[in-house]
């Protein structure tokens, strides 16, 4: 099977970027306010793999805390086994690099085969060239699980910081006893990003903003705020019902307050002062992870991200920049031409491959059950 770099570690990950090196002219460049999806960056500040690739890493490698919610029968516990899935999802990040920003029509293709006998699948695909929007798609046939949406990154330059600012919305769908699917809707799919002290100074990531996702079928929501404090990316919240005339701040609707640290420890407390009940929901030293796998490098397709970005991969964590720049402009200037060809010619509007988009600008996979008819992610 081919590998992927976004579960493979290295050297490269924690390779130090000198701004007074070759990435000078660059940084001094930049503009205040400066949208970063519309400029081409060295990739000396990359890590070897695709946005697509982060994707499915992060969504299949904890899938399995969401196998079993579905048969709890309290439906306020079942919100709280999302919460608890959603909240691990925020670890504690580093990003001395980022992942490659994704080319129209690029597409990635992952499989995890769990101890039970069950399999999960995931597919990504870049659907929109800018804004970036990347849709996905996760399923596991066994335990009815699934997680897909899309996720819209607008990255801005502020000088001594970087905001990661996420759009987009995700969906968590839970098959019940009964055979019905319980959803949950987020408007968007992770919270916002903070990049600190980019050039100067100690440079700390940090989660920030509001999620909230809201179970219709149950009238059940649950609002999370990421910030932080005191030298911890925190984030605390609420569970709550939801009524008519009332808005989630009114603590007359609260059943749960939510109080953690991200990549740490995060509790549940009772909203009712007389019980006291507080537990443990995550505690993220402890969640198992489990590795995907992906087509064997003969199936690869001309578009699918391990094989489009393979040179570049290969030089960077050899630390060639100059030749992991030469193969990086290659693919960068081959989507440029495409999109001066679709620009000059109607006729070549381009369509994405595995997902349409809905009227609410939510992208779906057009063909559920497309691990069925994709043989080179077959178990």
């Amino acid at each position: 099977m081919a590998e992927s770099y976004s579960n493979i570690h290295g050297e490269w990950e924690q390779r130090k970027i000198s701004i007074w090196g070759a990435t000078k002219a660059f940084i001094f460049n930049l503009k205040r306010g400066q949208d970063m999806t519309r400029i081409s960056i060295p990739a000396i500040f990359f890590r070897p793999y695709s946005l697509l690739e982060e994707i499915a890493t992060r969504l299949l490698s904890r899938v399995e805390q969401l196998f079993g919610v579905g048969n709890i029968e309290d439906p306020v516990e079942r919100l709280i086994g999302v919460v608890s899935w959603l909240v691990s999802s925020a670890k504690a990040e580093d990003f001395n690099h980022k992942p490659y920003n994704p080319v129209l029509g690029e597409h990635h293709k992952a499989r995890v085969d769990h101890a039970d006998g069950s399999h999960s699948f995931c597919l990504s695909e870049q659907t929109v060239h800018h804004p970036p929007c990347s849709a996905f798609h996760v399923h596991n046939p066994t335990h009815g699980v699934t997680i897909e949406g899309n996720w819209i990154f607008d990255v801005t330059f502020h000088g001594n910081s970087v905001t990661v600012r996420t759009l987009g919305g995700l969906r968590v769908s839970l098959r019940l006893p009964s055979g019905e699917t319980e959803t949950y809707v987020l408007q968007k799919g992770v919270p916002d990003m903070l990049i600190q002290n980019v050039i100067f100074g100690t440079k700390y990531v940090v989660w920030n903003g509001d999620l909230d996702f809201v179970c219709e079928s149950t009238q059940l929501r649950a609002d999370l705020s990421f910030a932080y404090k005191n030298s911890a990316n925190i984030v605390k919240g609420s569970i709550s019902t939801i009524e008519a005339g009332k808005s989630f701040s009114d603590r007359s609707t609260w059943l749960y307050k939510i109080k953690g640290v991200c990549g740490g420890k995060t509790s549940l407390t009772s909203a009712n002062k007389k019980t006291k009940e507080s537990r443990l929901i995550v505690d993220y030293a402890n969640i198992p992870f489990t590795t995907p796998v992906y087509p064997s490098p003969e199936q690869l397709e001309e578009l699918s991200s391990i094989r489009l970005w393979s040179e570049v991969n290969k030089y960077i964590v050899e630390n060639d920049m100059a030749q992991a720049d030469a193969h990086k402009n290659r693919i960068e200037e081959a989507q440029r031409s495409k999109v001066r060809e679709r620009e000059a010619n109607a006729a070549l509007a381009h369509e994405a491959r595995f997902f349409h988009q809905l009227d609410n600008h939510f992208w779906e996979v057009k063909n559920p059950r497309w691990f069925e008819t994709e043989s080179d992610i077959a178990p």
